[in-house]
């Protein structure tokens, strides 16, 4: 999947097609796994989280979760902050959720980083396995392939208007990009069902040069994900083609 080597990158989008931004970390503790829902509960409650809800992982045995590698870093529980974000939290993980309408980074960073302060705070992380910055785009009504950087040929013949599913994965550094384009997708938004493809981008930093007994913690892992969220506008530009970035009214 070819990616132009230039790339113009703008301030924000006046528009977007994101669904969903999730900035997730794992981690090992030495807190209780039974005490840190209601830790982590009473060190973020005046940042206007709703009270913990308990998602369907939590009906699984313990065992069973940490030794299934798909189980172990999920979700047992559900902070929500109305139309503005949510929290998930398990014993191994915490990630930060801006369903649509996202803003941009600009506006979510600041609530990252003071929740992975507080957090940093009560001792919640032991040491930081990795973090992950996902961005989940939606184009209703769109083929997204014929607005891609992507030459998609079987025997000669041009397949972007078949059912296709393409995915890319690349190493930058410390840090693994993944791509995944679905041009035909039935898809939940705003509560309805819509039509349309689906630009998935997925930035992992696997070698976490972070110190979690440090006060810094919250600005080291500030850092890393605003280097992830460079390597996915990067991507997100590189990869569209201008009539499509231009539907969102670009600013530059």
């Amino acid at each position: 999947m070819p990616i132009m080597p230039v790339v113009r990158i703008p301030k924000r989008l006046e528009e977007n097609p994101l669904l969903d931004v999730v900035a997730e970390v794992r981690f090992s503790s030495q807190l209780p796994p039974d005490a840190i829902v209601g830790m982590v509960y009473a060190s973020i409650g005046d940042l206007r989280f709703g009270a913990p809800k308990p998602e369907p992982l939590l009906q699984i045995p313990e065992p069973l979760r940490s030794k299934d590698e798909n189980l172990r870093y999920g979700a047992l529980y559900r902070f929500d902050r109305p139309n503005e974000h949510y929290l998930l939290l398990g014993p191994r993980s915490i990630a930060l959720g801006t369903p649509r309408p996202y803003k941009n980074w600009d506006v979510v960073a600041p609530l990252l980083k003071e929740v992975l302060g507080r957090l940093g705070g009560i001792g919640l992380m032991e040491k930081v396995e990795r973090t992950g910055l996902r961005y989940v785009n939606f184009f209703e009504g769109l083929n997204v392939l014929n607005h891609a950087q992507v030459v998609l040929e079987l025997a000669g013949n041009s397949i972007v208007d078949q059912n296709a599913a393409v995915r890319e994965e690349r190493t930058e550094g410390n840090f693994l990009r993944i791509i995944q384009l679905l041009n035909q997708v039935t898809s939940i938004v705003e509560g309805k069902s819509k039509t349309g493809s689906v630009l998935d981008i997925d930035v992992i930093c696997q070698k976490v040069e972070v110190s979690p007994g440090n006060k810094n913690l919250a600005e080291e892992l500030g850092n890393v994900f605003l280097a992830s969220n460079q390597i996915a506008d990067r991507a997100f530009f590189g990869l569209l083609k201008p009539d499509l970035i231009a539907k969102y009214r670009p600013v530059y």
